[in-house]
Protein backbone atom coordinates (compact mmCIF):
# COMPACT_ATOMS: atom_id res chain seq x y z
CA UNK A 1 0.00 0.00 0.00
CA UNK A 2 1.45 3.42 -0.81
CA UNK A 3 1.61 6.51 1.92
CA UNK A 4 -1.34 8.23 -0.74
CA UNK A 5 -3.66 5.41 0.19
CA UNK A 6 -2.38 4.88 3.25
CA UNK A 7 -3.68 8.54 3.92
CA UNK A 8 -6.72 8.56 2.06
CA UNK A 9 -7.64 5.02 3.31
CA UNK A 10 -7.73 7.11 6.96
CA UNK A 11 -9.41 9.64 5.32
CA UNK A 12 -12.31 7.49 3.69
CA UNK A 13 -13.19 5.88 7.01
CA UNK A 14 -14.61 9.68 7.65
CA UNK A 15 -13.25 9.52 11.37
CA UNK A 16 -10.18 11.41 11.52
CA UNK A 17 -6.82 9.86 12.36
CA UNK A 18 -3.97 9.99 14.37
CA UNK A 19 -0.25 11.10 13.53
CA UNK A 20 2.27 10.10 15.99
CA UNK A 21 5.48 11.86 14.65
CA UNK A 22 8.89 11.69 16.85
CA UNK A 23 11.44 14.33 17.53
CA UNK A 24 13.46 13.02 14.59
CA UNK A 25 13.42 14.21 11.17
CA UNK A 26 11.65 17.30 9.79
CA UNK A 27 8.61 16.54 10.13
CA UNK A 28 8.05 20.38 9.64
CA UNK A 29 8.09 20.22 6.03
CA UNK A 30 4.75 17.21 5.51
CA UNK A 31 2.47 19.57 4.96
CA UNK A 32 3.93 20.04 1.04
CA UNK A 33 3.70 15.93 0.85
CA UNK A 34 0.03 15.94 2.21
CA UNK A 35 -0.43 18.87 -0.42
CA UNK A 36 1.55 16.63 -3.40
CA UNK A 37 -0.93 13.82 -2.30
CA UNK A 38 -4.04 16.35 -2.94
CA UNK A 39 -5.08 14.80 0.64
CA UNK A 40 -6.52 18.29 1.31
CA UNK A 41 -6.52 17.55 5.21
CA UNK A 42 -6.45 20.10 8.22
CA UNK A 43 -3.62 18.78 10.97
CA UNK A 44 -4.34 19.37 14.49
CA UNK A 45 -0.73 19.82 16.18
CA UNK A 46 -0.92 18.97 19.15
CA UNK A 47 2.04 20.61 21.68
CA UNK A 48 2.70 22.24 24.93
CA UNK A 49 2.27 25.89 25.69
CA UNK A 50 5.77 26.39 26.33
CA UNK A 51 6.92 24.63 22.48
CA UNK A 52 3.92 26.61 20.71
CA UNK A 53 5.65 29.67 20.53
CA UNK A 54 8.95 28.32 19.67
CA UNK A 55 7.78 26.04 16.86
CA UNK A 56 4.65 28.38 15.18
CA UNK A 57 7.81 31.03 15.09
CA UNK A 58 10.78 29.04 13.59
CA UNK A 59 7.74 27.57 10.70
CA UNK A 60 6.92 30.43 10.27
CA UNK A 61 10.37 31.98 9.30
CA UNK A 62 11.18 28.59 7.62
CA UNK A 63 8.21 27.95 5.31
CA UNK A 64 5.21 28.79 3.29
CA UNK A 65 1.79 28.94 5.79
CA UNK A 66 0.09 25.74 6.49
CA UNK A 67 -3.14 24.38 6.96
CA UNK A 68 -1.87 23.36 10.78
CA UNK A 69 -3.71 24.22 13.74
CA UNK A 70 -1.96 24.43 17.20
CA UNK A 71 -3.97 22.62 19.60
CA UNK A 72 -2.13 23.48 23.24
CA UNK A 73 -2.24 21.04 25.88
CA UNK A 74 -4.03 23.02 28.98
CA UNK A 75 -4.02 22.06 32.35
CA UNK A 76 -8.23 22.72 32.75
CA UNK A 77 -8.24 19.73 29.68
CA UNK A 78 -9.64 21.79 27.29
CA UNK A 79 -7.86 20.39 24.90
CA UNK A 80 -9.00 16.94 24.82
CA UNK A 81 -12.40 18.49 23.88
CA UNK A 82 -10.45 20.38 21.16
CA UNK A 83 -8.81 17.08 19.99
CA UNK A 84 -12.39 15.15 19.82
CA UNK A 85 -13.93 17.52 17.89
CA UNK A 86 -11.37 17.75 15.37
CA UNK A 87 -11.29 13.88 15.09
CA UNK A 88 -15.38 13.96 14.75
CA UNK A 89 -14.78 16.42 11.49
CA UNK A 90 -12.56 13.85 9.89
CA UNK A 91 -9.49 15.81 10.46
CA UNK A 92 -5.78 14.38 11.52
CA UNK A 93 -4.30 14.83 14.81
CA UNK A 94 -0.11 14.65 15.51
CA UNK A 95 1.35 13.73 18.43
CA UNK A 96 4.84 13.14 18.90
CA UNK A 97 5.22 9.72 20.89
CA UNK A 98 8.80 9.66 21.44
CA UNK A 99 8.40 12.05 24.51
CA UNK A 100 7.30 11.23 27.70
CA UNK A 101 7.14 14.01 30.84
CA UNK A 102 7.59 13.34 34.87
CA UNK A 103 4.14 12.64 36.33
CA UNK A 104 2.27 11.83 32.93
CA UNK A 105 0.67 8.58 32.47
CA UNK A 106 2.88 6.51 30.42
CA UNK A 107 2.59 2.80 28.75
CA UNK A 108 5.47 0.22 28.69
CA UNK A 109 6.39 -2.03 26.11
CA UNK A 110 9.19 -4.12 24.99
CA UNK A 111 11.26 -2.02 22.20
CA UNK A 112 15.05 -3.26 20.79
CA UNK A 113 14.68 -6.06 23.63
CA UNK A 114 14.04 -3.60 26.83
CA UNK A 115 11.26 -1.77 28.75
CA UNK A 116 10.82 1.54 27.01
CA UNK A 117 7.97 4.30 27.97
CA UNK A 118 5.50 6.00 25.34
CA UNK A 119 2.79 8.45 26.32
CA UNK A 120 -0.35 6.89 26.51
CA UNK A 121 -1.91 10.07 25.20
CA UNK A 122 -1.95 9.05 21.58
CA UNK A 123 -2.92 5.44 22.16
CA UNK A 124 -5.78 6.18 24.88
CA UNK A 125 -7.45 8.81 22.17
CA UNK A 126 -6.77 5.88 19.42
CA UNK A 127 -8.53 3.08 21.61
CA UNK A 128 -11.15 5.51 23.02
CA UNK A 129 -12.32 7.13 19.59
CA UNK A 130 -11.29 3.41 17.26
CA UNK A 131 -9.51 5.90 14.58
CA UNK A 132 -6.08 4.52 12.92
CA UNK A 133 -2.88 5.21 13.77
CA UNK A 134 -0.70 6.33 11.38
CA UNK A 135 3.88 6.79 12.43
CA UNK A 136 4.83 9.29 9.98
CA UNK A 137 8.41 11.34 9.67
CA UNK A 138 9.75 13.04 7.16
CA UNK A 139 13.97 12.48 6.89
CA UNK A 140 15.94 14.40 4.47
CA UNK A 141 18.50 12.79 2.05
CA UNK A 142 20.33 15.71 0.48
CA UNK A 143 20.30 18.80 -0.70
CA UNK A 144 16.75 19.92 -0.57
CA UNK A 145 15.50 16.22 -1.47
CA UNK A 146 12.95 14.51 1.61
CA UNK A 147 11.05 11.53 2.45
CA UNK A 148 7.91 10.81 3.61
CA UNK A 149 7.17 7.96 5.18
CA UNK A 150 4.15 6.78 6.69
CA UNK A 151 3.05 3.09 8.69
CA UNK A 152 -0.34 2.53 9.25
CA UNK A 153 -0.35 0.82 12.79
CA UNK A 154 -3.04 -1.97 11.75
CA UNK A 155 -7.06 -1.89 13.00
CA UNK A 156 -7.72 -0.27 16.33
CA UNK A 157 -9.95 -2.98 17.55
CA UNK A 158 -9.69 -2.62 21.58
CA UNK A 159 -10.25 -0.13 23.73
CA UNK A 160 -7.55 -0.86 25.77
CA UNK A 161 -4.75 1.46 25.06
CA UNK A 162 -1.99 -0.90 26.45
CA UNK A 163 -3.22 -3.71 24.32
CA UNK A 164 -2.94 -1.53 21.23
CA UNK A 165 0.50 -0.58 22.25
CA UNK A 166 1.56 -4.02 22.58
CA UNK A 167 0.09 -4.75 19.03
CA UNK A 168 2.15 -1.96 17.31
CA UNK A 169 5.61 -2.58 19.39
CA UNK A 170 6.28 -5.94 20.35
CA UNK A 171 4.44 -7.38 17.14
CA UNK A 172 5.73 -5.04 15.04
CA UNK A 173 2.63 -4.95 13.34
CA UNK A 174 2.67 -2.50 10.42
CA UNK A 175 3.46 -1.87 6.59
CA UNK A 176 6.15 1.08 5.66
CA UNK A 177 5.98 3.23 2.90
CA UNK A 178 7.65 6.24 1.62
CA UNK A 179 7.12 9.08 -0.99
CA UNK A 180 10.14 11.44 -2.41
CA UNK A 181 9.87 14.47 -3.36
CA UNK A 182 12.06 17.87 -3.47
CA UNK A 183 10.86 20.54 -1.25
CA UNK A 184 11.80 24.12 -2.29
Amino acid sequence: MTVSNILKQVFSDQKGGILISAHLGNFEVADRFLDAIDLHCKINLVTSDLEHSAIKNYLESVTRPASTNYIIIRENLSHIFEINSALLKNELICLTGDRYFEGNKCLEAELLGAPALFPSGPFLIASKMKVPIVFVYVMKEKGLHYHFYARLAGQVGSRDPQALLEKIYRKRIFHDEKISLPVV
